[in-house]
């Protein structure tokens, strides 16, 4: 009781005559804790503007990703448990990033395409028939109509496959609505698979994302030596007509996964960027040999690198900030803290030790540095909310506000702001702990 009594009579006698060293004291804590905070959230919305630069830099297309298994069977059997992983791993690694998911198959260049029955003479163009999930919505029919799903099990139509050609593609091979154009399976086969064409369509917007920046499918395309006409038709008519028909057949099925890069945040960024690469590793533990082609990942390690050197020079410039406030503190503290040398030394005449008395000298520190660790924080979000956060202009399409909520990453580096102001008080307070009752008397 004794003890607690002097003590408690010694923070009275210290708040009643050395007010200035503690008014001095507290404002050099506060900014120590406050200025490392603000590093913090400036650090943070640094990394915010910069990776919405990164991203902006760049078509959407370009982030979204394209998963290509290849050389696959063209038959319904094997596609189905591909398309089933493809979709849980998907949903599992890119979760609330992922859009939608659109579909494609295509057979091989390599199949001649004839305008009758009779024998391929040499440099015959090739047909590539394909199938591609919402591509109706995203084109506009120049002529025609849209092949009807089973028309070719009518048997009025013969078996004809029904299918819709670029107008570009139909202008230079001479076809028109109605004519009936023959696939060879393989060479040298005298099979004929027989396509109708029905329509003529050009895309909506050839610079929407949908089209993933490479509208293919409306013009001739060289692939080699070869000239190849994509031929458009329903994913039914596509197994059912060709993979059913043609087990042997072998050709490319492909996943667009559209990614809503809004979801993209520095903190989860390097998240993203292994959930990505995860994609193609599990795909290929089932599949080898499939592709996951996305610029998400490269983009984010560009951004990573470019981040870290950008927080180089902030971080030296918050280092001398905070020794300058540090020096500050010794010196004031050990110019004015001379007052304490009184206290000190009556507390050492009564058979304190050296630490006791350090203890007691800074103990109304200690309480100031708690205060300014729960206070800091929230003033450093004040100062960069109204001074600094227009200093960053990430520029870009993206206009939504740079997210400043409250992170523990300010309250830990107020911390160490508040932990290196106490250590050099601690320091100081150490040294007039030293002083006995005759030093404090001269």
């Amino acid at each position: 009781m004794q003890i607690l009594s002097l003590v408690s009579w010694l923070l009275r006698r210290r708040l009643r005559q050395s007010w200035l060293l503690l008014a001095v004291t507290s404002f050099g804590i506060l900014a120590s804790v406050t200025v490392m905070s603000t590093g913090a959230l400036y650090s943070r919305a640094l990394g915010e503007a910069g990776l919405r630069h990164s991203i902006s830099s760049f078509r959407p297309e370009v982030h979204d990703a394209q998963v290509i298994a290849q050389n696959r069977p063209l038959g319904i059997t094997d596609y189905l448990p591909l398309e089933q992983l493809v979709g849980e791993t998907a949903e599992d690694r890119l979760g609330d990033m992922l859009i939608t998911t659109e579909r494609f198959g295509r057979t091989q260049p390599n199949l001649t395409l004839l305008d009758s029955l009779t024998a391929p003479i040499l440099g015959s163009p090739s047909g590539r028939p394909f199938f591609l999930t919402g591509f109706e919505e995203h084109t506009e029919l120049v002529k025609g109509r849209w092949p009807v799903p089973g028309a070719m099990q009518d048997p009025t139509t013969e078996g004809d496959i029904e299918t819709v050609l670029g107008p570009e593609s139909a202008r230079k091979m001479g076809y028109d609505i109605g004519d009936r154009i023959f696939l060879i399976p393989s060479r040298g086969s005298s099979e004929r698979v027989t396509f109708k064409v029905v329509g003529l369509a050009s895309p909506i917007d050839h610079r929407e994302e949908y089209w993933m920046g490479a509208p293919i499918y409306f013009d001739l395309r060289a692939v080699g030596e070869s000239v190849v006409v994509p031929l458009f038709v329903n994913e039914d008519d596509y197994f059912q007509g060709i993979g059913a028909r043609y087990p042997t057949l072998v050709g490319d099925f492909g996943f667009y996964l559209f990614l809503d890069v809004a979801h993209l945040t520095e903190s989860n960024a390097n998240h993203v960027k292994q959930q990505v690469l995860g994609v193609e590793t599990d795909i290929n533990k089932v599949y080898p040999r499939t592709l996951v082609l996305s610029r998400l990942d490269l983009t984010i390690e560009e951004f990573e690198t470019a981040l870290t050197l950008a927080r180089i020079p902030l971080y030296l410039f918050l280092s001398l900030v905070v020794v300058v406030v540090l020096y500050f503190l010794a010196l004031i503290t050990g110019t004015l803290g001379r007052s304490q040398a009184e206290e000190a030394g009556l507390l050492r005449s009564r058979g304190a030790s050296i630490l006791q008395v350090t203890g007691v000298l800074a103990l109304s520190e200690a309480v100031v540095v708690v205060a300014a660790m729960v206070v800091g924080p929230f003033l450093a979000w004040a100062i960069v909310k109204v001074l600094l956060l227009d200093t960053i202009n990430p520029g870009g399409d993206i206009t939504a506000p740079i997210p400043l909520g409250l992170g523990w990453d300010m309250f830990w580096m107020g911390a160490l702001g508040g932990v290196l102001a106490l250590a050099i008080l601690l320091f100081t307070a150490s040294g007039r702990a030293r002083m006995g009752t005759l030093e404090s008397l001269l």
